[in-house]
């Protein structure tokens, strides 16, 4: 069965491969983010935070022995500490909204990170953006406030702390862009790994409790699913063209809508779904923009 999975996928193009990364980065993050949610019912965030970082260390142990220590070395020892503490930021936000709004609204959400990394690019960066993408971005935030209709409805505090991990995360992925002209992706994860560890664990002792069998097994689940996702992520995009393949990531939304019904009994309303529509179309446009610069 397996030998005929690799044949098949093996006689697909780079873009047909590249859809099939993106499509199982879309499953294997929402069902990170599902074991999130159920742990969150019994353990604290900051040790759910802790948990989910701290096993990327053993999880990238086979790279290290095959690379040996030399694949520690970097020039960007701040640059590494300080996206570090921009990830655990993101990390505690991101699980702590996941514990208080329904799946589908946190994934919607989450796709502004495009919108607010182009931002702090423009701040911090210098880059130049375009009346396109400045268009793109005023309408990715349109569908922000379709979704959260202030005035209209109540802002739940969950819905704050995901727009804030939205932020922290593209401003860690804008320090992935300094960091990367002289590390490899597999020395910056190590170092994320390890580093978002130790800034964890500090507040995870504070609250800890062992979790038990079970929690223990969702633990596992949860570290498994996000690493899958993130490799099937970047193998996604060295398959394919961003502006190709990053349509295909709106599925995460329907992921997150069907376990969210399934497992939680969650059922988005239609402002969800209308206003997660306009900023997923928002990242794309941004996305065939940046490419060209617009």
């Amino acid at each position: 069965m397996s030998q005929t999975i690799s044949v098949w996928f093996n006689s697909l193009s780079g873009p047909a491969k590249g859809v099939v990364w993106m499509l199982l980065a879309a499953f294997c993050l929402t069902g990170m983010a599902v074991a999130v949610r159920v742990l969150s019912q019994s353990l604290h965030t900051f040790e759910i935070v802790f948990f989910r970082t701290a096993l990327g260390v053993p999880l990238m142990l086979p790279w290290l022995c095959r690379v040996g220590f030399n694949g520690l070395r970097t020039r960007n020892a701040r640059l590494l500490t300080l996206r570090a503490m921009m990830t655990a930021i993101a990390a505690t936000t991101y699980f702590w909204g996941l514990k208080l709004i329904p799946l589908a609204d946190a994934t919607a959400i989450m796709f502004t990170r495009p919108m607010f990394a182009a931002i702090l690019a423009t701040i911090f960066l210098h880059e130049v953006v375009g009346g396109r993408r400045w268009t793109a971005m005023t309408v990715g935030f349109a569908g922000v406030l379709i979704m959260t209709r202030p005035g209209l409805a109540d802002v739940d505090v969950g819905v704050f702390l995901v727009l804030v991990s939205a932020v922290f995360a593209a401003a860690a992925a804008i320090l992935i862009r300094r960091i990367s002209r002289t590390d490899t992706p597999d020395t910056i994860t190590m170092y994320q790994a390890g580093s978002v560890g130790l800034i964890t664990l500090i507040p995870a002792v504070l609250v800890w409790r062992t979790p038990d069998l079970t929690e223990t097994a969702w633990v596992l689940t949860m570290a498994v699913l996000g690493t899958l996702g993130q490799r099937a992520l970047s193998r996604s995009f060295a398959a394919g063209e961003i502006s190709f393949v990053l349509p295909f990531d709106f599925t995460r939304l329907i992921f997150a809508a069907g376990l969210g019904y399934a497992l939680f009994g969650e059922s988005p309303v239609i402002w969800t779904w209308i206003g997660g529509t306009v900023i997923f179309a928002a990242t794309v446009l941004l996305a065939r923009t940046g490419r060209n610069r617009g």
